[in-house]
């Protein structure tokens, strides 16, 4: 208990002095002012590790984008390929459907020059 009373004591001497007492409030707003400053710290800790889950969230979800769009981008290609090789198709079918027209009328052009002679030579008999 003496300790305790002579620490009590010493304590007072120091309050007592006007130099000692202006240190100690002085001490006192120095811890409270740090005290201050480590909770502003780990507010903002807390805050940077928010904004690194949703930094990461974000990133997963941008990943999982590009992931759907490039499965999109490699559906379409293969859609674009096969319609392309349709059209393809179509056009050699509409060149090879051209070209027989194209016999076909040749066909009929000399049918028709054939009957024009044919009926020449039936009108003008001493002619032909």
């Amino acid at each position: 208990m003496n300790t305790e009373n002579e620490k009590n004591a010493k304590v007072d001497e120091v309050i007592k002095d006007p130099v000692m007492n202006n240190l100690v409030k002085l001490v006192k707003i120095l811890c409270e002012s740090r005290e201050r400053q480590v909770k502003r710290n780990q507010k903002d800790t807390r805050r940077f590790k928010d904004i690194e889950k949703n930094h990461d969230f974000i990133k997963g979800i941008i990943e999982v984008e590009r992931s759907r769009l490039r499965k999109q981008e490699r559906e379409l290609k293969d859609i674009v390929e096969v319609k392309v090789a349709d059209l393809l198709d179509i056009i050699d079918n509409v060149d090879e459907k051209v070209e027989n027209l194209e016999k076909t009328v040749m066909d009929l052009k000399k049918m028709v020059k054939e009957q024009q002679e044919t009926i020449f030579k039936l009108k003008y008999p001493s002619l032909a």
